[in-house]
């Protein structure tokens, strides 16, 4: 059984980013099939890696990159730890 205490806070971080990623794609109207492709692709990124570490820029840049329009942790209103 996988605990609570296995997961540091960039998990926490990362559901709340995704959780208003995904609030952001949908008042975009972005379709169901681009917001599958945006998540897969963030799923196989170093996402928490960045967050685990503090890397802002790159989490920025990484969801940038994924997205296809500027969005950033400011932009969807995330601090790091």
């Amino acid at each position: 059984m996988i605990s609570k205490a296995s997961f540091g806070p960039e998990y926490g971080v990362a559901l709340t980013l995704l959780k208003r990623l995904r609030v952001q794609l949908g008042e975009r109207g972005v379709p169901s099939a681009e917001r599958q492709r945006i998540f897969t692709t963030l799923a196989a990124s170093p996402l928490v890696e960045y967050l685990q570490h503090g890397h802002r820029h790159a989490v920025d840049r990484l969801l940038t990159d994924a997205v296809g329009w500027e969005v950033s942790l400011a932009s969807l209103g995330v601090d790091l730890p």
